[in-house]
């Protein structure tokens, strides 16, 4: 399939050298579900899967509850099941924060 929509729920940890410092980094935990099972060239288990999310960011001071950041995002089965091919991908994130 050439196209692929993502659920996932997910506890996120957020750490801040300060309580007013601009750069963070995210770590999160959670599961996901895939409207496919193949996905181009991939084809998980299933369509139920684990989810891990990495980020560094920061808050733009210019610009009030606004912040930038680069992530990485994994979905795989956790190796419940073989083979466990895995979805992988980066994205560049602007995001307000209400």
């Amino acid at each position: 399939s050439e196209q692929l929509s993502i659920g996932e729920s997910a506890l996120v940890f957020r750490w801040t050298q300060l309580s007013h410092s601009e750069w963070f980094g995210e770590i999160g935990v959670g599961v996901s579900h895939l409207s496919e099972r193949v996905y181009q060239a991939t084809e998980t288990h299933g369509q139920n899967n684990f989810a891990l999310d990495f980020a560094l960011g920061k808050a733009l001071s210019w610009a009030p509850n606004w912040e930038l950041s680069l992530r990485y995002r994994h979905y795989s089965n956790g190796y419940t099941h073989r083979p466990n091919p895995g979805l992988d991908y980066g994205a560049l994130v602007l995001a307000y924060r209400f």
